[in-house]
């Protein structure tokens, strides 16, 4: 696999890195040539060229058969393969299913481009690609549905919430009962026999939790569940097609992290999946250029550069003229399922105990099944 984290040397991401730089390094005084750019680009990788940026949802769906659909009808234009350039905090997992395999589908290969951040939806469609491009800035999301909570306006919550919580109950009802239990039998002076201390140490912890179990609700429950096996099986589905992925993949990003805003980059990508490779020069200077174009875009942007790449050429050109753009910051976009990712901080996270759900999603990691094969043919 490309750039396999096992043998991969700090040194070439070091120099990839001051590659990519370079290649994001624009002259304010000298003018951009989007057309050229734009075929050089689309000859290294023999694709036609698709920028999106924004929420996933019906309306990007739209724009993406759209502009596909624009390229294909002109005689003689277009290739087999498309270049996908993806910025997103996510939305629909519907949508999302729907354009990867729009993709899948026209396409004899569909390449798909992280230039910055694309979460949740965002990684749903990364699935269905059957080539990964990331550089050192490249960010993917955990799958993990994000929900509207109720009675709460705009406020949302990760898909895994309830079972987490379940959870966690589970593991204090048992320590509760274990705590109790040895501490009657200590206490007593063996005066109190195993069965009537594990009677006792039972009614104590259920007279405990009994309260906090009965606030949760079976329906929300049912419900999670049912939006995170919708988001498993569209992954599914996507990477069967694809190859670029397995079935423990998507396991692992729905389940395998412990928070949503957690950051997949290029080394834990190489983990997930099978080709993972950085990009040429030219598609890092052409994604700079891309994100001035769409910077302050409402809505969802999307773009075939095959079309319209002398237009591009000329407002980014005007663009430069008239002011020095900077780099936008990630906006709060939309969640897996229904929308709402949640924003990330700089503050760290304080490490929790480890659970038993934690030590099985890391036995079961990509990672963790890679190194079990290399043992056994080892062995």
């Amino acid at each position: 696999m490309d750039g396999d984290p096992n043998t991969f040397e700090s040194d070439a991401v070091e120099d990839k890195q001051v590659d990519a730089e370079e290649a994001l390094s624009l002259d304010a005084d000298e003018p951009i040539d989007f057309d050229r750019l734009c075929a050089a680009v689309s000859a290294h990788y023999d694709a036609d060229i698709l920028v999106y940026s924004g929420p996933i949802d019906e309306s990007g769906l739209g724009k993406v058969i759209e502009a596909v659909l624009g390229v294909k009808d002109k005689a003689g234009s277009g290739h087999n393969n498309v270049l996908v350039l993806m910025t997103s905090n996510g939305g629909s997992a519907n949508s999302a299913y729907q354009i990867a395999r729009f993709l899948q589908t026209i396409y004899k290969k569909f390449i798909l481009f992280a230039p910055r951040y694309c979460y949740s939806a965002g990684t749903l469609i990364a699935l269905g690609a059957h080539q990964l491009i990331m550089s050192p800035f490249s960010e993917l999301g955990p799958l993990d549905v994000q929900l509207l909570k109720q009675n709460e306006l705009g406020a949302r919550k990760s898909g895994l919430l309830a079972r987490s919580a379940f959870q966690a109950l589970s593991d204090s009802s048992f320590e509760l009962f274990e705590s109790f239990m040895l501490k009657i039998m200590n206490k007593s002076g063996g005066l109190i026999s195993f069965r009537v201390a594990a009677e006792l140490s039972a009614t104590l912890t259920t007279g405990l939790m009994s309260p906090i179990y009965a606030k949760m609700d079976p329906d929300v429950i049912g419900s999670d569940q049912r939006d995170l096996a919708v988001a498993f099986h569209y992954g599914v589905r996507l990477v069967e097609d694809s190859g670029n992925a397995d079935i423990g993949t998507v396991y692992y990003l729905i389940n395998g992290y412990p928070a949503h805003d957690f950051v997949i980059d290029y080394r834990e990508a190489c983990d997930l999946f099978k080709e993972v490779t950085f990009p040429s020069n030219e598609l890092m200077m052409l994604s700079a250029l891309c994100d001035k174009l769409h910077a302050g875009a409402d809505g969802t942007y999307v773009a075939a550069l095959s079309n319209n790449s002398a237009e591009f050429e000329e407002d980014f050109n005007a663009k430069r003229q008239d002011e020095d753009v900077a780099p936008t910051e990630a906006p709060q976009g939309e969640g897996l399922g229904e929308g709402g990712d949640s924003v990330r901080t700089d503050t760290p996270r304080a490490a929790g105990p480890k659970r038993e759900s934690d030590a099985s999603n890391a036995a079961h990691s990509p990672r963790a099944r890679r190194a079990g094969g290399k043992q056994n043919s080892s062995a």
